[in-house]
C-alpha cells in the first residue's frame, strides 16, 4: 500500500547565537507519531538552523529505509524550500555547504517532496527543537534554568 510519511522539520536559536536546537517529528498519513529526534548545535543564524533542521529530516528518513516510501519534508522555512527549489539564489556564504548537503542528501530520496507550512502546523517540531536549545544552554551554562524569583533552587525560603 502507497503512503506517505511527513517529517516536520524546525530549528530554534538562541538570540546570543551560543546554541542551537533542531528537531524532526515524524508523523504517518493519519497523524501517529512514528519517531522524532532532535539535538543541540553550536550556534549559528535562524537559516543555517532550518537547513540543519531539513538535514537532519533527510539523514532521519534516509536511516528510516523510507527511499521506496513517499516522502513529505515539512518546513517553516520559506527560504529553505524557495533555495532547495532554485527559486531563490544562495548568496549567503555560510549557507551553500548546507544547501549542497541536503541537495546530496535529497537525492538519495527520489519520491520526497520539499513543502513550506505555517509555523502554526509546525508546533511540535518548534517545541522539541526550542527544548534541544534549552537542554544546551543548561548545560553549558550553570545555572542558565534557574533564574532568580522563578521558583528555582536559589529561591528556597
Amino acid at each position: 500500500m502507497d503512503h506517505e510519511t511527513y517529517y516536520y522539520c524546525d530549528a530554534s536559536i538562541d538570540a546570543l547565537m551560543r546554541c542551537t536546537g533542531v528537531a524532526v517529528v515524524v508523523r504517518d498519513g493519519g497523524g501517529r507519531i512514528l519517531d522524532a529526534a532532535s539535538c543541540c548545535l553550536e550556534g549559528m543564524t535562524n537559516n543555517e538552523a532550518e537547513y540543519e533542521a531539513l538535514i537532519l529530516g533527510i539523514e532521519l528518513a534516509l536511516s528510516r529505509a523510507e527511499a521506496a516510501e513517499r516522502v513529505a519534508l515539512l518546513t517553516d522555512s520559506q527560504i529553505v524550500v524557495g533555495q532547495m527549489a532554485r527559486q531563490f539564489a544562495v548568496r549567503d556564504r555560510k549557507l551553500a555547504p548546507r544547501h549542497e548537503q541536503a541537495s546530496r542528501l535529497l537525492a538519495q530520496l527520489p519520491g520526497a517532496t520539499l513543502m513550506f507550512i505555517p509555523r502554526e502546523r509546525n508546533w511540535l517540531a518548534d517545541a522539541l527543537a526550542t527544548e534541544a536549545m534549552e537542554t544546551g544552554l543548561e548545560k553549558d551554562l550553570p545555572g542558565f534554568g534557574n533564574l532568580a524569583g522563578l521558583g528555582g533552587e536559589d529561591d528556597a525560603v
